[in-house]
């Protein structure tokens, strides 16, 4: 009989609860009352989710100024709650998304857009900001062609230069390597491993050289790698900080590049999201492989 009159009791409280919900008066969990839709209760279903709210692939702002004005207009602001929120820590009591924004974020994105929108909007704003402008793209290519003169004066014109790596794919970013390969013909090549065997200079040693007597102001660095599975050599251009990576004669770096490329231009999403995954590896110093990152 008592576990009958507890369960009455119980479902009259339940009925007591709907029914001031229903007509807007106060509830235990809403002292205000139950808060419908259209007062900030519940955010847009996904049905309501428009296209319009995602930034494209070549749109740097955050959503047009109309649009977002619109949304403020006719969205109600969330009530402040009257409780502090003292179980918060300082720093982030202190911290203010309009004042605190990333410096890829033009603006504090509108609350009512869904979550995974907002990320997609602030990867492709963070791709706008990091990826090189045309003027960084020319000053690494400015430089790749006078590498590109003195080699042919060294090989008097039997080998060939090509980029690979980011620059090749156009996704580097701002401290990222120069990587060339040169590519000499079958009959240099014979003749350098000839002379190599005679302990002759290698073909690293001879550019090596070639930079130290022209380019010696212009090196901070200066490295020949021979006892590694990629022989290369490595410097660094002190007028523009450029790191350069010069190998010989390895084709799979060139393929790897126009195949990355091809993947590039069959895949948009791809390009912000190797951005995003370079520069999360770099300033965690987890992009050099000899040091065990990735490359």
């Amino acid at each position: 009989v008592a576990v009958s009159i507890d369960s009455m009791a119980a479902v009259k409280e339940n009925d007591a609860m709907e029914d001031s919900s229903s007509s807007g008066g106060d509830s235990p969990l809403f002292p205000g009352g139950t808060p419908s839709k259209d007062q900030g209760g519940a955010g847009p279903e996904e049905s309501e989710w428009k296209d319009d709210d995602f930034l494209s692939f070549g749109n740097a702002t955050n959503g047009s100024s109309d649009n977002q004005e619109a949304k403020s207009s006719s969205l109600p602001e969330p009530a402040a709650s009257s409780a502090p929120r003292t179980n918060l820590p300082s720093r982030a009591l202190e911290f203010n998304l309009e004042r605190d924004l990333p410096p890829w974020m033009e603006a504090a994105p509108h609350m009512y857009i869904n979550p995974f929108v907002r990320l997609h909007n602030e990867i492709v704003q963070f791709t706008h900001l990091i990826e090189p402008t045309l003027e960084e793209k020319q000053r690494r290519h400015d430089l790749v062609n006078r590498l590109r003169k003195l080699i042919a004066r060294i090989f008097e014109n039997t080998a060939k230069v090509e980029v690979f790596g980011s620059l090749s794919t156009g996704i580097f970013l701002p401290d990222s390597d120069i990587d060339l390969v040169v590519t000499t013909t079958t009959e240099e090549n014979d003749k350098n491993d000839e002379s190599h065997s005679l302990s002759g200079p290698s073909d690293l040693q001879k550019v090596a050289r070639a930079l130290k007597e022209e380019w010696i102001t212009d090196l901070s660095y200066l490295e020949v790698i021979e006892n590694t599975r990629v022989p290369l050599v490595k410097f660094v251009h002190e007028p523009t900080q450029f790191k350069v990576d010069i190998c010989f004669n390895q084709e799979k770096g060139v393929d790897a590049a126009k195949l990355i490329t091809s993947y590039l231009k069959e895949l948009p999403p791809l390009k912000p999201l190797s951005f995003v995954l370079k520069y999360f590896l770099s300033v965690r110093v987890l992009n050099e492989p000899y040091s065990g990152g990735v490359g």
